[in-house]
């Protein structure tokens, strides 16, 4: 189905077309804009993200995006993009990317992810780790920015925007 039908189809029927899931409260950096509230470590359950998954797919829906706090810290983030992508779901991550190394990179490229988005706030590593208040943010979130390029162009399973 072209995506023009089917978003057609989302509107004529009140069908969501896309969710974004906190996966998680907390964050490993301390950004000064930023609404988490780390005195409250809340984390949805695996179950329950599965079956919001499932709600979200079986009511026709097509974009899932992948959000926290930081959702590099969740031990099941992978276990949780396969079920998404089960449900035949276009996935989008929302990371710092800081956490992120050659396995997660990986991992990310064969799973059929079709969007990653990082903050990136400054292309001067003083600025960027100044607003996220972590020395060497720049650098692991550009590290995971050029690690995930170069698997994307050797890789037909991350679709490039």
């Amino acid at each position: 189905m072209r995506l023009a039908s089917y978003l057609h189809a989302v509107a004529k029927n009140q069908a969501p077309a896309n969710l974004t899931i906190e996966l998680i409260a907390t964050c490993n950096l301390r950004c000064g804009h930023c609404y988490v509230d780390h005195q409250k470590p809340e984390t949805l359950s695996y179950p329950v993200v599965t079956r919001v998954i499932d709600e979200f797919a079986d009511a026709g829906g097509m974009f899932l995006g992948f959000t926290g706090g930081e959702i590099g810290l969740r031990d099941d983030l992978f276990d949780l993009i396969a079920h998404a992508r089960r449900r035949h779901l276009f996935v989008t991550l929302l990371s710092s990317g800081t956490l992120w190394g050659l396995a997660q990179w990986q991992q990310i490229a064969q799973s059929g992810i079709q969007r990653v988005r990082l903050s990136l706030y400054a292309m001067e590593p003083e600025i960027h780790d100044r607003v996220t208040n972590s020395i060497g943010s720049h650098k692991k979130t550009l590290a995971t920015l050029h690690g995930l390029r170069s698997l994307v162009s050797r890789s037909k399973s991350l679709a490039p925007y």
